[in-house]
């Protein structure tokens, strides 16, 4: 199944699929932990939603901070394996993992330190800045996590505020091994204008290493207008069990 898309400017339709990405390695479908889906039966209808847009395995990535949620792996993993057994029961035919969005924030030291954090494909930590406030110790936490041997992605980089047109950043961080993940989203006009040119600007200068979709509500299923086909990512080399 294929959505019917409107572009932009509507004035002419698209198909828009996801099977050459083959893996969704950011959403919030896990039921009621985080600002995404409220309860299971939401769940089902956006793991459904993903599943009939082309992507043949979904990964779940509630939002991990120090002052929101009260989420932690045991937590998480408990509400995974409930929605991993009704969706068995509906017999909705998709391979589901758990990792989790991170926001660097005073906390994430001590989930770092304990090495209880859920990382996707046992290597890659997907992070994410504050939204509109500079973060100056990004470069710090980025060194943290290397160092104890996991890649962070950062997740949305188009759509931090502060780093808006400031390209030597990325690039920066992009040299030390931190990856990059863009919000599919994002080019498709959803945060707004400006996000959508920035997010086009960084894909020219090829700084994304993986793409998500960053579903948080069924309305947004049908919102994905921007074709990313012709772009590579790396998400297919997360087929392995997470």
């Amino acid at each position: 199944m294929v959505f019917r898309l409107f572009p932009l400017n509507n004035k002419q339709t698209q198909d828009v699929h996801f099977a050459d990405i083959e893996v969704d390695m950011h959403a919030h479908w896990l039921p009621g932990v985080d600002d995404g889906s409220p309860d299971i039966d939401v769940s089902l209808i956006m793991i459904r939603g993903l599943v009939s847009l082309g992507f043949r395995k979904l990964i779940a990535t509630p939002h991990i901070m120090h002052d929101h949620y009260g989420n932690h792996a045991t937590k998480l993993r408990n509400v995974f394996q409930a929605l991993v057994k009704r969706v068995t029961e509906e017999g909705i035919e998709v391979e589901l993992g758990l990792a989790a969005e991170y926001m660097l924030d005073e906390g994430f030291m001590d989930h770092l330190n304990s090495r209880q954090v859920l990382s996707i494909a046992d290597r890659y930590l997907l992070i994410e800045f504050p939204m509109h406030k500079p973060f100056p110790l990004a470069k710090r936490f980025v060194e943290s996590i290397l160092q104890v041997g996991y890649t962070p992605i950062l997740a949305h980089p188009e759509r931090y505020s502060y780093y808006r047109r400031d390209l030597a950043t990325f690039q920066e961080l992009q040299q030390m091994g931190c990856l990059m993940q863009l919000n599919l989203l994002s080019p498709a006009g959803y945060y707004g204008r400006e996000v959508s040119n920035w997010s086009r600007q960084l894909i020219e200068h090829q700084m994304y290493h993986f793409a998500g979709t960053d579903l948080h509500h069924p309305a947004q299923l049908g919102l994905y207008s921007f074709d990313p086909s012709s772009l590579r990512f790396l998400n297919a080399q997360l087929l392995q069990p997470n």
